[in-house]
C-alpha cells in the first residue's frame, strides 16, 4: 500500500501525535509499505535534516494546500491518514480549515482517506463560551467524519461517541497509541549506578510520569509515599519527565503538601529529559503508580510506557469503554475514588519483590502482544485492507 500521514508536526519536535504518526510509518516502511509523513513547513531558517520519506511541504492546513504538498512529490496515494487533534489546528480547537480536509481530498483525488481521531470534544459546560466550543467541536467532528471512507480512534469509548455522532456516516475501528518511550534495557550495572547517583539505592521506589494535572490526581500518589514512610517501608516517590515544568502552580501545590507531610526530601523529580533518557529512568521505578481520576485507558501513553517496560501497576478502574479488560496482567485495579484501596494495594506489592518480578514479566509479555509498534501495525493494515 502508498500512505499519505497527514501530520502537524514530527520528530524533533516534541508531540505525541507526531512521534506516534512517526513510529507507524517506520513500522510499516520496515514492511515493504511506501508510507510518507507530509508535515507543515518549517519556521526556523536551518531545519534538520529529514529522511527522504518525510515531507515538511504543507504551507496550511486546508485542503488546497494539503493537496498540492502530496502533489508537488510525485505521490500518488492509495490512503491518506489525516492525524486530528483538535488543538493543533486552530485556536481553542476551533478549526473549520482542517475540519474540511478529509472531504476535500475526498472530492478532488483518487486515495480513500482515514481520519485518526486522538481527541475531538470539548465537554460541554454551563460557560456560554464553553457551551459554543462544545457545539463547533460536534459539528468539526461530523464534519471530518463526512469527509473520511473510515475513521480510527483510541478507545472504545470513543468509538461509541463517533458512531452516534456520524449516523452511520463512516466506519468506525479501535487502533491503540501504543508507547513513543520505547524500553531500551541498560545493564544491571547502569541501573545501580544511577539508583546511588539519585540515593535511590536500597530504596522501594513508587514512580509516576508525565505531565501534572488534576486529572492525573498525583496526589494519591503523595500520600501513598507518605503512609509508606509512615510505616517504616524506605519509600521513594520518583517523578519522571515533565512533571514540574508541565504545570508550575499545581507542582508547588504538591510539593507545599509534601512538606507540610515531611516527606518533600523522599521525593526525586527528574524534570524535563531527552527522550532517549526516559527509558532508564523507568527502569528505576518498583511500582508504577496511576491514579488518574477516570481510571486506566489504551489512550494514555503514560500507561503504555509503563507496560513496556514491565513495571507493575496500581491504578484506578477505568472507565466503561475506556479498557477492554477487567484487569492488567501485572497489577491492580481499584475502584475509581477509593482512595484508601489504592493505598493498601500499593503498599502490599511495595514490599513484595517476588510478586513484583512476577508482574513485571506479565506486562512485557501483554504489552508485546497488544501494544507493541508490531502489533498495532499489523492492526492498522488489517484495518485498511478491509476498509
Amino acid at each position: 500500500m502508498k500512505i499519505a500521514f497527514l501530520v502537524y508536526k514530527i520528530p524533533p519536535s516534541f508531540d505525541g501525535v507526531g512521534q506516534y504518526s512517526w513510529n507507524l510509518a517506520e513500522k510499516l516502511r520496515e514492511w515493504g509499505h511506501d508510507t510518507r509523513l507530509f508535515t507543515s513547513r518549517p519556521s526556523q531558517p536551518h531545519p534538520p535534516a529529514q529522511p527522504p520519506w518525510v515531507h515538511p511541504d504543507i504551507s496550511s492546513w486546508d485542503g488546497p494546500s494539503v493537496l498540492r504538498a502530496i502533489r508537488s512529490q510525485g505521490f500518488d496515494p492509495d490512503w491518506c491518514n489525516f492525524q486530528f487533534v483538535p488543538s493543533l489546528y486552530g485556536r481553542y480547537g476551533i478549526c473549520r480549515q482542517a475540519a474540511g480536509i478529509p472531504l476535500f481530498l475526498k472530492r478532488h483525488s483518487s486515495c480513500r482517506v482515514v481520519t485518526t481521531l486522538h481527541e475531538f470534544l470539548t465537554p460541554w459546560r454551563l460557560h456560554p463560551r464553553d457551551f459554543l466550543l462544545a457545539t463547533i467541536s460536534r459539528q468539526q467532528t461530523r464534519r471530518l467524519l463526512r469527509g473520511s471512507t473510515l475513521a480510527l480512534t483510541t478507545c472504545r469509548r470513543y468509538q461509541d461517541l463517533l458512531v452516534l455522532l456520524g449516523d452511520g456516516t463512516c466506519p468506525v475501528q479501535v487502533l491503540p497509541v501504543g508507547s513513543n518511550i520505547l524500553n531500551a534495557p541498560e545493564n544491571p550495572e547502569k541501573i545501580q549506578e544511577l539508583r546511588e547517583r539519585h540515593g535511590l539505592s536500597g530504596a522501594c521506589v513508587l514512580g509516576m510520569f508525565g505531565r501534572l494535572s488534576e486529572a492525573r490526581n498525583f496526589q494519591t500518589g503523595l500520600r501513598t509515599l507518605t503512609q509508606a514512610i509512615q510505616a517504616g517501608v524506605p519509600a521513594r516517590l520518583l517523578l519522571v519527565g515533565n512533571t514540574a515544568s508541565s504545570n508550575p502552580p499545581l507542582f508547588r501545590k504538591l510539593m507545599d503538601s509534601a512538606k507540610q507531610s515531611g516527606v518533600d526530601r523522599f521525593i526525586l523529580s527528574t524534570g524535563d529529559l531527552p527522550v532517549g533518557q526516559i527509558s532508564a529512568f523507568l527502569q528505576l521505578i518498583d511500582l508504577f503508580l496511576f491514579p488518574q481520576c477516570d481510571g486506566i485507558s489504551t489512550r494514555n501513553t503514560t500507561l503504555m510506557a509503563a507496560l513496556a517496560h514491565g513495571l507493575p501497576i496500581v491504578a484506578y478502574a477505568p472507565q466503561s469503554g475506556n479498557w477492554e479488560q477487567p484487569e492488567v496482567p501485572g497489577g491492580r485495579l481499584v475502584p475509581q475514588g477509593n482512595e484508601a484501596e489504592f493505598i493498601r494495594a500499593s503498599l502490599e506489592l511495595l514490599q513484595d519483590p517476588g510478586k513484583q518480578l512476577r508482574f513485571s514479566s506479565a506486562n512485557k509479555l501483554y504489552f508485546d502482544r497488544h501494544f507493541s509498534w508490531s502489533s498495532i501495525a499489523r492492526r492498522y493494515v488489517e484495518i485498511l485492507q478491509n476498509g
